[in-house]
């Protein structure tokens, strides 16, 4: 089979003027929205992630940014050379200044994947995994108690079990997120007559 050799020269060059555009946008986009997500809830603005950004704009903004992600990670996978590491970990702080958890999830999971594709699995490679994993679910928890507040998520979420609501927020999202299609679908099952007609 032929295989496919990486450029990783051209794919640092790419990445760079990626990032340098990246950035640019990301400094307009923040003149424009008058700030970020982060400080808005610092100094109690009504203000959230919603309004931030250039309305049709932002979507296209935070898929480059996953790519220079992802281009780092492909970099780091492929020369060992850990300031490609440290790329994507500065890169990675951005995500709490937007207080998005949606790309953040969906970096991660990019990542980890990436990472189960270039390297020799064993035991210990498992077990950081799931480390990081946990880790993840409990930022992702507090980014939403930041967001939103604990207690209103609570209510939201109505556990109905006490011990639930002591647990981090972030099982608690990943719960919800497991069992709200399952309820979805009783729900449609019990109540929704179907359209038949045109």
């Amino acid at each position: 089979k032929p295989s496919i050799q990486l450029n990783t020269i051209k794919l640092n060059k790419v990445t760079k003027k990626l990032l340098k555009f990246w950035i640019s946008c990301s400094v307009l986009e923040i003149i424009i929205s008058g700030g970020v997500p982060f400080i808005w809830l610092l100094i109690g603005s009504d203000k959230t992630y919603f309004d931030f950004g250039i309305k049709g704009v932002h979507g296209l903004v935070n898929a480059i940014y996953g790519v220079i992600i992802m281009s780092y990670g492909i970099l780091y996978v492929s020369t060992k050379q850990k300031k490609y590491l440290r790329y994507v970990g500065i890169l990675f702080f951005f995500f709490f200044f937007l207080i998005t958890r949606q790309l953040l999830v969906l970096t991660l999971v990019e990542l980890v994947f990436l990472l189960l594709l270039s390297v020799k699995l064993s035991v210990k490679v498992y077990a950081k995994i799931l480390l990081g994993m946990l880790i993840m679910v409990c930022i992702f928890g507090w980014l939403g108690d930041f967001r939103s507040g604990h207690d209103a998520f609570i209510a939201l979420a109505q556990p109905r079990y006490e011990w639930l609501t002591n647990i981090p927020s972030g099982v608690l999202w990943v719960l919800i997120y497991i069992t709200t299609p399952i309820a979805n679908m009783q729900h449609i099952e019990a109540n929704v007559i179907p359209e038949d007609t045109f």
